[in-house]
């Protein structure tokens, strides 16, 4: 079943078709806001507070075909909103695995977490681009409907953020850090 008709069913009354779009966004949700958070409690609370917005906004979609873009522009606005309120907040369960960490002298090493490291030292919108474009598969005209930038503004950020990231391997490689694939 289509996103469209999913609304439409909701917006007719049937509550069902909205655990049905849940369940259908809500681990992606998850993903992408601890891509742009670095954060996994604030990240739970931005999907949270995003599918509420939802709920409530959902009978003024104009286009419902376009639910999934709708609904991550909501996602992105509140995981940045969120982000700036809690900036300096580390949650106490981060603090003891960096703890356990630093006491056994362990550092993540594969590359995943490399260049998660990698996008994770962007500035925020470069950060958002990268996260939509590359780890949900959203073009760029898709990604300009949810941050509000021109389709020009996401390509100069996604060339940006592609510099940045060869910049920071570059600078961890000569640290003595990882080698990994070149991007």
């Amino acid at each position: 079943m289509t996103d469209g008709e999913l609304v439409n069913m909701f917006n007719s009354g049937d509550k069902n078709a909205f655990n049905e779009l849940y369940e259908k966004y809500a681990n992606q949700a998850v993903r992408t806001a601890f891509l742009i958070t670095h954060n996994k409690a604030l990240s739970d609370d931005i999907v949270q507070e995003s599918f509420i917005k939802c709920y409530v906004g959902l009978k003024n979609i104009k286009n419902p075909e376009f639910f999934r873009s709708w609904f991550f522009k909501i996602l992105v606005r509140t995981a940045w909103e969120m982000d700036n309120k809690n900036k300096y907040d580390i949650p106490v369960d981060e603090i003891f695995d960096r703890v356990e960490m630093a006491l056994n002298n362990e550092e993540p090493k594969d590359d995943f977490n490399f260049l998660y490291d990698a996008v994770n030292a962007l500035g925020k919108k470069q950060k958002t681009v990268v996260v939509l474009f590359y780890f949900n598969d959203m073009s760029i005209s898709e990604i300009s409907k949810i941050t509000g930038f021109l389709n020009s503004t996401v390509k100069s950020q996604l060339f940006l953020a592609r510099k940045n990231i060869k910049k920071y391997i570059e600078k961890t490689k000569k640290k003595g850090g990882l080698l990994v694939n070149e991007i």
